[in-house]
């Protein structure tokens, strides 16, 4: 070893390009001792060799891993309870056995506890932390383990989007043994309900206000507004604070270009929990009129015997209701009579019309009740039959 040398040469002889030999197919050894701290020989250690071979520790600590080739190796020792220094040791064979490759075991242990909600049901998913930052979730029992630790004092606290615990942390210590039975309880905190604007709404105006329901014990809240229903383009982000006693929160939003925006909202308490998100609701700014409408029948100028003539026009681009008047003079000064904003195609004068000529004009009411320009106006008369 090594199987070869890359050696560059110049102007100069190189020396001290050394190798060394052994027998092809030549097996070792690498052993040594774990033990504590007291040393004390630790058994049942798990010692691998990073290439597939296991050996146990004997009851004397000793462990002997064998029939290994020259090469490099990664000792490591494990066991339930206990950490080790070092983690791990490299070690490289190259023509003789290696020995005393040793590891101090370190005693360890771990703090345990269940998280149940208001119901006693088990609360799975539950992140809890220690002061060292380490962190595990509850499983399906509502379980929890946070393990290898040291003798100590350490701050256990429960997290969960939407949820605060009682005691919202735990002091434990640990002196010789495992600490069991460090348990929490998970209150659901209250979402915001959203009141307006309606889920899929159309609304006219550039600046839109948004109200939801207060949530008890809130001392603010975030709102969000996005283009996109996973939030990913976000147009909006603020915090809004209620001066207390509210039922009702809302917030007037800057003025917004048309399309579509997605928005919702988390309920914050004094201490920092916040509720799950809102259900998502969305609503369209459209503040583009729709087209002017052109008048069907009767044609400019026509003849009626009729005293309640049917008003027809074409449908206008973006329009889903229409509004008709009906005037004794071309400046529709005099108004004889119209429709509400609801009217369709075709609108039918709803009282009798005296002889004599008459104007009719018509706009368009889109779905988010922009209106159109008025169209032209045509005139009829109305003679006896």
């Amino acid at each position: 070893t090594p199987a070869y040398e890359s050696v560059t040469v110049l102007d100069n002889h190189r020396t001290g390009i050394d190798f060394v030999g052994a027998p092809d197919g030549t097996l070792f050894m690498i052993s040594g001792v774990i033990k504590d701290a007291d040393e004390v020989p630790i058994p049942e250690v798990s010692v691998t060799d990073g290439l597939g071979q296991t050996v146990m520790t004997n009851d004397n600590g000793e462990y002997t891993l064998v029939d290994l080739p020259a090469g490099d190796y990664t000792i490591t020792p494990e066991k339930s309870g206990y950490i080790f220094e070092p983690v791990s040791q490299l070690v490289t064979i190259s023509v003789s056995d290696v020995s005393s490759i040793n590891f101090r075991a370190i005693k360890v242990y771990s703090i345990s506890g269940t998280i149940l909600d208001e119901s006693n049901v088990p609360s799975q998913g539950v992140n809890v932390a220690n002061n060292l930052g380490q962190v595990v979730q509850t499983d399906e029992l509502g379980q929890y383990t946070l393990i290898d630790l040291l003798p100590g004092v350490y701050t256990i606290t429960p997290t969960k989007l939407g949820y605060r615990f009682t005691p919202e942390m735990a002091e434990v210590t640990i002196t010789s043994a495992d600490v069991t039975g460090q348990d929490f309880s998970a209150v659901l905190y209250a979402v915001p309900k959203l009141i307006s604007p309606a889920v899929g709404a159309k609304i006219n105006q550039a600046a839109v206000e948004l109200r939801w329901k207060a949530v008890k014990d809130s001392t603010s809240y975030k709102v969000v507004l996005a283009r996109d229903s996973l939030f990913l383009n976000k147009v909006f982000n603020t915090r809004v604070y209620p001066v207390g006693g509210e039922l009702e929160l809302s917030y007037l939003l800057p003025p917004l270009a048309d399309g579509k925006y997605f928005w919702h909202v988390t309920a914050i308490n004094a201490e920092g929990v916040r509720s799950s998100w809102s259900e998502t609701s969305r609503f369209r700014i459209d503040t583009l009129p729709p087209a002017r409408p052109v008048l069907f029948k009767p044609q400019n100028l026509k003849q009626l015997t009729t005293s309640q003539p049917v008003l027809r026009i074409y449908a206008a681009e973006g329009a889903i209701t229409y509004h008709y008047q009906v005037a004794s003079d071309i400046d529709f000064m005099n108004m004889i009579t119209e429709s509400d904003n609801s009217a369709g195609l075709a609108w039918t004068v709803p009282d009798p019309l005296a002889a004599g000529i008459y104007y009719w004009r018509v706009k368009a009411i889109d779905e988010a009740t922009n209106e159109s320009v008025w169209s032209k106006k045509w005139q009829f008369t109305i003679v006896s039959p």
